[in-house]
Order: C-alpha cells, then structure tokens, then sequence
C-alpha cells in the first residue's frame, strides 16, 4: 500500500490526467446515454404485465 501511495505522490501528473480524461469520457457518456421511462416498451407484446400497464393507462391516464 505504501508503494502506490509513494508512485501516486511522484506521478501527480500522470493521476491528473488519467483522471480528466476518465472525466471527459464519462461525460460524454453520461450526455449521450439515453434512459427510457417506459417500462412497458422492454414487455412482449403478449405480456400480462403490458396488457394491464395498459388498462390502468386507460382508466387513470398517464
């Protein structure tokens, strides 16, 4: 644990810059991962579930 603590230390640089680049990767992730909110589109369309996520949409509305 002391030995990585000790490369840490000396290569400040190179942590700061595997960690920026970590950073602008997971942001560029992060603005392009699209989340779906719609359950009832990763159902079968003869799926239960989908058929009464459907009658309570009709009944009660979004």
């Amino acid at each position: 644990m002391t030995k990585l603590a000790d490369w840490i230390v000396d290569k400040k640089a190179v942590v700061l810059i595997i960690v920026a680049v970590l950073t602008v990767v997971a942001t560029i992730g992060f603005s392009r991962t699209n989340i779906n909110y719609d359950m009832s589109k990763c159902l079968p369309t003869n799926s239960s579930v989908k058929y009464g996520m459907e009658l309570m949409e009709e009944e009660y509305g979004d």
